[in-house]
């Protein structure tokens, strides 16, 4: 699947509008901080302390 140029943000084939998790890391976008945040990572309490959406390391400045 090749990703559609401004529509497909983490290039699974999807469009964003159509698509409920956006940057593919786990966090629905209803609930994600970051929707459209980094890609090629997973939330999981080692890298999104807070279950926000966001990448602790380098997304997040409040990850408490």
């Amino acid at each position: 699947m090749g990703a559609l140029v401004g529509n497909d943000h983490d290039g699974d084939g999807c469009k964003d509008s159509e698509d409920a998790d956006d940057d593919d890391d786990g966090v629905q976008d209803e609930s994600d901080v970051c929707p459209k945040g980094t890609i090629d990572w997973s939330s999981d309490a080692a890298s999104d302390y807070d279950s926000d959406g966001c990448q602790d390391a380098t997304e997040d400045d409040d990850d408490d």
